[in-house]
């Protein structure tokens, strides 16, 4: 398996547990332990994630010559096209733990959300760093 086939494994599983967070958040509405007032924000969420899965599956390894100006623009828009979802991802569920602090369920779903975004990130730097070169 090559840097490029595992860090996209990487990324993928850390957007399904974002995924799997957000529908048991989304559950927790509607079991009436959050607000609806949440729908909203857990759907701009949702937007967010099939943003990240759509980039993540058509991410697979960044173009063949690593000096190139199209490495460059590859990692510009890596970076841009990663990060724009994920700070979104991140801004709401920020925004849900901080509203909902006190209510014990939902935080150990926005915790789980809000660390895979942190490993995404690192994933970011990863892929746009010179770890490409195997």
């Amino acid at each position: 398996m090559t840097l490029a086939s595992n860090i996209q494994k990487e990324l993928r599983r850390s957007v399904d547990v974002i995924a799997k967070g957000t529908d048991s958040l989304v559950a927790c509405v509607k079991q009436g332990k959050l607000p609806d007032t949440y729908t909203n924000d857990l759907q701009q969420i949702k937007k967010a994630i099939e943003t990240l899965r759509a980039f993540v599956e058509r991410t697979t390894s960044p173009p063949p010559n690593e000096e190139s100006a199209a490495a460059e623009s590859f990692a510009s828009a890596l970076r841009h096209d990663m990060r724009t979802p994920i700070n979104a991802i991140r801004g709401y569920s920020e925004i849900i733990a901080e509203e909902t602090r006190n209510v014990a369920e939902p935080q150990g779903f926005l915790t789980s959300i809000i660390d895979a975004t942190d490993d995404i990130l690192a994933n970011i730097t990863k892929i746009t760093s010179t770890a490409w070169k195997e």
